[in-house]
């Protein structure tokens, strides 16, 4: 019969279970850390990678004129914004006209829009997380829908984004993003009568017909969600005296297939070999923090 050696291998563990689930320090240190070549983060705030479980607006009705129930259409923006700044000239119709979604209104209250297919091809890279164009499905000159903004001198009123995602199989992390917590929302309006003029200050958003000019809501997400940067890595050995200590005459064991995995999941979030020398490292991580 073949002899059996056994190799200890050592990994931190072998089938690495990071982002919370060991208690061993990074065996890196600070200098290993690169510092050219940075990860390129995606349009909208989350680690490289994420599934976007859910994505859903909240925006608080304050009322309807002209009865409900009314149909407001949901566009993706196509080019940049700034609150305080844009116009209608400025702004000159940048947003695609093909409704991403919509949704219907009846009376004041809170309303749930779902944006996760949306916000998902934001965080790919997809689109450019430009934010949402929001204008009533109606044709009818008497319609006007008014939301209360960031401005509305009541947080708790103000326009959210509940976002769920989820890295590698692992269980889905929330966060609700609104002004001043876990990124911003920005939010204002348009009107050509005054194409010149900037209504980021304003209390409410308008969606509708104002004096027979259609008025559009502007709405912009900055989720900023990302932990710091890590890495992870040692060296796999040859543990001869099978000490837990490579000694200088235990070699490296090159080509060793190392999974790096997220908490819970059994899918492998990176996979690498080892080098020549038994050594790997997973640079530029996001953990879940």
């Amino acid at each position: 019969m073949a002899k059996i050696i056994k190799l200890t291998v050592f990994l931190g563990v072998l089938a690495l279970l990071i982002l919370g689930c060991s208690q061993h320090q990074n065996p890196m240190s600070q200098s290993d850390l690169p510092e050219t070549n940075p990860v390129i983060l995606p349009s909208i705030s989350l680690p490289l990678g994420a599934t976007v479980e859910s994505a859903t607006l909240m925006l608080n009705l304050d009322y309807i004129l002209g009865g409900g129930p009314q149909t407001i259409n949901v566009h993706r923006v196509t080019a940049p914004w700034e609150e305080m700044t844009v116009t209608y000239t400025s702004f000159g119709n940048a947003y695609d006209p093909t409704p991403v979604t919509s949704f219907v209104v009846l009376a004041s209250g809170w309303y749930n829009v779902d944006l996760t297919s949306l916000v998902q091809d934001w965080v790919n890279g997809t689109y450019p997380d430009y934010g949402i164009l929001l204008e009533v499905g109606t044709t009818s000159t008497s319609s006007i829908t008014r939301f209360f903004s960031n401005e509305n001198g009541d947080p708790s009123l103000a326009p959210k984004l509940e976002l769920c995602y989820s890295l590698g199989g692992g269980a889905p992390i929330c966060v609700t993003i609104k002004r001043g917590v876990y990124g911003d929302i920005e939010d204002t309006e348009l009107w050509p009568p005054l194409p010149w003029k900037n209504f980021g200050w304003q209390n409410r958003v308008l969606v509708g017909y104002w004096d027979g000019y259609l008025k559009h809501a502007l709405l912009q997400f900055d989720a900023d969600v990302i932990p710091e940067l890590a890495a992870i890595g040692d060296t796999v050995w040859l543990d001869s005296d099978q000490d837990g200590i490579q000694d200088a005459d235990e070699a490296g064991f090159p080509d060793v297939t190392v999974n790096l995995y997220v908490c819970g999941s059994t899918t492998p979030l990176h996979t690498m070999t080892t080098d020549e020398n038994g050594f790997y490292k997973f640079d530029n991580l996001i953990t879940p923090g």
